[in-house]
């Protein structure tokens, strides 16, 4: 079976998780597994592609003293304003861009906007601060005395070597000491704000705020980031298990069209299509056939697609190359832009900055896997993917015209000649309807008189 296909990798998932009825094991009277599924899937793929999303692939984080201090300096004046100002809205916004100078969040702010709440706003980017430091001799995290069985099983189902079993065991043993932690944070947080309400886009995985939310009665909306889909843990459930007693998804589920309610499926209690600006407007016609090629890049795929990119540059010297940063890469820029000196027809594209306000000239999109893919597909720019990790998370779009798997420097630079002229646009995405936000969020986050 091939297990690196990412909507094999988690039909096989899903049917593991039935199976052995995880979704209603409890450890003491606490349903557990939701807690910890996101990390335990992505470390098995992980292990199987060599992809680092989970945790347990990357180098603990050491905090500096001086960011130790700015986070606590920043929690401070967080529960000050909370104390001021008790019942608004909390809001957790990711600002991952930069927009006319300032942070913006593509999603939440327009939703803010259209709801006009008072909200007692945390910005996760760029630090986490409104939790506490983790100090995981605190918090032990229960797991059941089942864990190391399901290990086994989990390990053996994916033909994993049985020494990978020690550190999964790890792993599952720390996230519940972190959500057993982010749980006590939360409840700190909502014992001083007293939100009537949550509204939020993901920047890491909010179990923990959704759980408090449910238990202070205290009613949660989630906004679609990005690219979900059947190949996405966060928001891929089996339809064959019953979610009712779970407490870790929100009440309400933002999506951009009703498309991403059928690629998916994510048991929020309700969804509902706002559409979004960002993503459905804010490009042109294709104005050259054979214009400008971006790759859509991330750390996780940068070092395969900078000597993908590097090969077909130099074999494409005609042509504008723009080498797209993710924002998890801004660190890293001027190091990036140093590997491409040597090639003048390629240049990087900045991280903070909406692929969609680089793409006037753009007429190709390399991906991986990315948003981009849909917003350009939409709009008429021919697409090739690379067939590289979890690549297959894009099967949805896989034949349709102006869709291409392309995986060596020579099919790739031949299928990059072709013009993008004739690629008819999927309705991915829809305008953003204000009405229909305060629609849904007065009844449910608004001021009750």
């Amino acid at each position: 079976m091939n297990w690196t296909n990412i909507n094999v990798f988690m039909d096989r998932f899903h049917a593991i998780e039935h199976d052995a009825g995880l979704f209603e094991d409890n450890v003491g009277d606490e349903l557990w597994w939701d807690s910890v599924r996101f990390e335990a899937c992505y470390y098995l793929y992980g292990c199987l592609t060599g992809l680092t999303y989970s945790s347990a692939h990357l180098p603990p984080a050491r905090g500096r003293k001086l960011g130790v201090l700015r986070r606590w300096a920043l929690r401070q004046g967080l529960l000050a304003k909370a104390r001021f100002d008790p019942g608004s809205v909390l809001a957790i916004r990711v600002p991952r861009n930069i927009v006319a100078g300032r942070s913006h969040d593509v999603v939440f702010d327009p939703i803010a906007t259209a709801f006009s709440e008072r909200m007692l706003v945390v910005d996760t980017l760029p630090r986490r601060y409104h939790l506490p430091e983790y100090d995981p001799a605190r918090w032990a995290g229960t797991v059941p005395r089942s864990l190391s069985a399901l290990v086994a099983t989990l390990i053996d189902t994916f033909g994993l070597d049985a020494q990978r079993a020690p550190m999964l065991e790890e792993l599952i043993r720390r996230i519940r000491s972190q959500y057993a932690w982010q749980v006590a944070g939360y409840r700190r947080l909502f014992d001083v704000a007293h939100p009537r309400g949550l509204l939020m886009v993901q920047n890491g995985i909010e179990k923990a705020l959704f759980h408090v939310a449910r238990e202070a009665g205290v009613p949660s909306v989630e906004a679609q980031h990005g690219l979900i889909g059947h190949g996405h843990p966060a928001y891929s459930y089996s339809r064959e298990i019953d979610y009712s007693r779970q407490t870790g998804m929100p009440d309400l589920f933002l999506t951009f069209s009703p498309y991403w309610g059928t690629t998916s499926h994510y048991p929020a209690r309700r969804q509902a299509v706002v559409g979004t600006d960002h993503f459905a407007t804010g490009f042109g016609a294709v104005e050259h056939p054979l214009g400008a090629i971006m790759v859509i890049t991330a750390n996780i795929y940068h070092t395969e697609l900078l000597e993908l990119t590097r090969q077909v540059a130099a074999k494409l010297s005609h042509r504008r190359v723009i080498y797209k940063l993710h924002p998890n890469q801004a660190a890293d820029a001027s190091t990036i832009v140093a590997a491409f000196a040597d090639q003048p027809n390629v240049e990087v594209g900045d991280a903070m900055t909406p692929a969609s306000r680089l793409m006037k000239d753009v007429s190709h999109l390399v991906a991986i896997q990315s948003t981009v893919v849909y917003e350009a597909l939409q709009h008429g720019r021919r697409i090739c993917i690379v067939p590289r990790y979890d690549h297959e998370i894009h099967a949805d779009i896989f034949g349709l015209p102006g869709v291409a798997v392309v995986g060596t420097a020579d099919t790739l630079s031949a299928e990059l000649e072709r013009p993008a002229t004739g690629v008819q646009g999927s309705a991915f995405f829809q305008r953003f309807d204000q009405e229909r936000v305060r629609e849904l969020l007065d009844p449910l986050l608004g001021r009750k008189t």
